[in-house]
Formats: structure tokens, C-alpha cells, sequence
């Protein structure tokens, strides 16, 4: 691509800079005159580069990325972030994103995409267009984590304990501490292993004396932008409840009872009862209407 070069004062020059984002060359006449007419600027694009920044968090928190384009002779036309299922571009919105990015000034320019939670590790992508042409970079949020299992040998009078860190940049130093305090090794009492770091992955081993009681190991996987630790217990686990052990209830034998509803009965129900209590009324009133009579006819038999 050609461009016009001018000085300070709008005449043509030639180009003279630390950098060298192109080249000026001057445009002569026919009679072999530097011409009055603009100089032609060559654009150079190898030069530029785009240089990332990652973020070291952990599960659930917030992670802050960042690219910047150097070496760059033109302001780019738009930036684009996109982690391959989402894309993030400027002047657009997007719940649980952010992106921001600065001026261009001394030939860079500098984007940061900013996540609200992170779950798991992801790898982004931002691609900054100059003149139809792509520069990219690829910065990464790395949830770097330790899991830990212990071993305890059946005839062997020595214990063990494992943890592996899983994460991007190889831990710088690995330690252990026993209730707090760094372990020493010792050809005795501890001895500590590590494998090489591959595949994001480096373990460390600890082996010590069985004991019976209870120790509290932690292990540390320090890198240069964050130390992962990890705690564990060794030693007898004993069972610990606060409640009562269950135990089947005793037989009981409970004298009989009636049970008595204090439940409203319905209209029709109710009619039918105070029915037959009038019932009984009336017939107790017949009988006591024959007793009259019946005394007479006693007294005149004792009589005779």
C-alpha cells in the first residue's frame, strides 16, 4: 500500500523514524526534480505484532485479558475477541462481558476484555484489522488447581501422600508443611518426589512414617503469578455423631379407648337424631300414663 509523506509543514520528505514502519521514497519530474507532489510511502506490515496478557484466577472469580498491537503504522479499523463460542466486538454489548479499548498512540493500541465469572479454564482469540489485514493473539484464563489422594501401604511401615497441579505455567517451587511448618527432607522421616511438568500437569509425593495419629499436611505449587495450595489429614478417622444411635421402640400395650368426634355432623344427619330422641320421649310419656292404673289395681288385690 502507498501513502503520501509529509513533514511538519506539509512538504514532501523522507522518512526517517527508530522504527522503521516504511519507506519514503522521493517522486521525481521528468527533468529529475524532487517533485513538489506528495512522496510515496511504502507500508510495511512485518513488523507488526500483537503481544497478550493472561488471567491467572480461580474458579468463579473475575478474569481481566488484554492484547496491544505494536509496531502498527495505521490505527486498526475494529478489534474482535471470541473464545469460539462467544464474540465480543466494539460498540456491542454482551451480559457478563466488557470490552475496552484504548487510543492509538506510538504506533500501538491496546484492548482489554474483561469476564464477570470464569468456570473453567478458556483460551480467547482478539484479532485487530489493519487495512483488511489480521494481526491476532491468543491470551488464556488459566484456573490453575491441585488434586490430592493419600496411599497408606498394608505392610509397609511408611505413608504416603500424592497432588498433582494442573495449570499453564510450570510451578517455580513445590513445598510441604506439616501443621504449618516446612518439611525437611530426610533420608529417615520424609522424603519428597515431583515428576516433570507436562501437559499442564506435575505431581508431587510426600513419604513419611505411619503414625497414629492425626497430621495435617498441606502441599504448595508456587508459579510466578500464583502459589495453589492444598491441605490434608492423615492419620485414624474416627467416627463422631451427636445423636443417639437409633434402636427399635419396646412393645407397649395401651388400654382400649373411644374416640369421640368433635366434628359437625350435616342438617341431614342431625334431623335424624333429634327425631328419635323426640321418639323416646313420647313412648317414656305412654308408660308413664299406665302406671296410674296399675298401682289401683295392686292395692285393691292386697285389699281383698
Amino acid at each position: 500500500m502507498l501513502e503520501q509523506c509529509l513533514d511538519v509543514n506539509g512538504y514532501a520528505v523522507q522518512r526517517t523514524e527508530p522504527v522503521q514502519l516504511g519507506r519514503c521514497e522521493p517522486h521525481f519530474d521528468d527533468y529529475g526534480r524532487i517533485s513538489d507532489q506528495y512522496l510515496q510511502f511504502e507500508v510495511s506490515y512485518t513488523q507488526i505484532h500483537v503481544r497478550t496478557t493472561d488471567a491467572i484466577v480461580s474458579t468463579g472469580d473475575a478474569a481481566r485479558l488484554s492484547c496491544q498491537l505494536v509496531n502498527t503504522p495505521k490505527s486498526p479499523d475494529y478489534v474482535v475477541w471470541t473464545n469460539g463460542v462467544v464474540q465480543i466486538e466494539e460498540f456491542t454489548t454482551r451480559s457478563g462481558y466488557g470490552l475496552s479499548t484504548g487510543v492509538f498512540t506510538n504506533n500501538s493500541m491496546l484492548s482489554i476484555l474483561t469476564v464477570d465469572r470464569v468456570d473453567r479454564q478458556e483460551k480467547w482469540t482478539c484479532t485487530f484489522i489493519v487495512d483488511r489485514n489480521n494481526f491476532s493473539g491468543s491470551p488464556e484464563v488459566d484456573t490453575p488447581d491441585v488434586s490430592c489422594d493419600g496411599m497408606t501401604g498394608e505392610t509397609s511401615m511408611t505413608a504416603s501422600m500424592k497432588c498433582c497441579y494442573n495449570g499453564k505455567y510450570e510451578p517455580s517451587k513445590i513445598f510441604w508443611q506439616k501443621h504449618g511448618k516446612t518439611v525437611k527432607e530426610t533420608a529417615k522421616t520424609y522424603q519428597i518426589t515431583a515428576t516433570p511438568f507436562a501437559n499442564r500437569t506435575q505431581c508431587s509425593s510426600l513419604h513419611f512414617p505411619k503414625s497414629s495419629s492425626r497430621l495435617t499436611f498441606s502441599v504448595h505449587f508456587q508459579t510466578p503469578f500464583k502459589t495453589i495450595t492444598q491441605t490434608m489429614i492423615s492419620g485414624p478417622i474416627v467416627k463422631f455423631s451427636t445423636s443417639q444411635p437409633w434402636r427399635a421402640p419396646a412393645k407397649t400395650t395401651f388400654p382400649s379407648y373411644r374416640v369421640i368426634n368433635d366434628v359437625e355432623e350435616e342438617e341431614e344427619n342431625t334431623n335424624i337424631t333429634n327425631n328419635a330422641i323426640q321418639d323416646a320421649i313420647e313412648n317414656d310419656s305412654q308408660r308413664l300414663n299406665y302406671l296410674p292404673p296399675l298401682l289401683l289395681l295392686l292395692f285393691l288385690r292386697l285389699i281383698t
